[in-house]
């Protein structure tokens, strides 16, 4: 690894520190591994394959923001929990997302909501960006 990808590695290993109990829930909720991951122009995430995309056999990926952009470098400075729900396959735009301003739990649990009703993503960015 070069020096970029060991400060983007250490980085990471940072923030899943933050999130550790973010991380945890997921493997106790879901069985499922999460990570923190670079999404590209700077923005972190939390990321965790947790199921399959209703109706396919497709990987259901979950994907969590807690700042704009990314994640908030500690829990004192987390605005929301955004989650986006992708077809881990076909990438693109999230098949259902969650949201609370409060609660990773209740994100998580309004982003499953949305998608088991179809309920499709918002258009416009939330309040918190106001």
């Amino acid at each position: 690894m070069n020096d970029r990808d060991n400060r983007i590695a250490e980085y990471e290993a940072q923030l899943a520190l933050v999130y550790a109990p973010e991380l945890a829930s997921l493997a106790t909720r879901f069985d499922a591994v999460g990570k923190v991951v670079n999404t590209g122009g700077g923005c972190m995430a939390i990321e965790a394959t947790i199921g399959t995309v209703p109706g396919t056999n497709q990987p259901l990926q979950l994907l969590v923001t807690t700042a704009d952009p990314g994640l908030a470098e500690e829990r004192a400075e987390i605005l929301h929990w955004l989650i986006g729900l992708y077809d881990g396959d076909e990438g693109g735009d999230p098949v259902a997302e969650g949201h609370d301003t409060d609660s990773f739990a209740d994100a998580v649990e309004s982003a499953l909501r949305n998608l088991a009703l179809g309920v499709p993503p918002p258009s416009d960015l939330c309040d918190c960006y106001t």
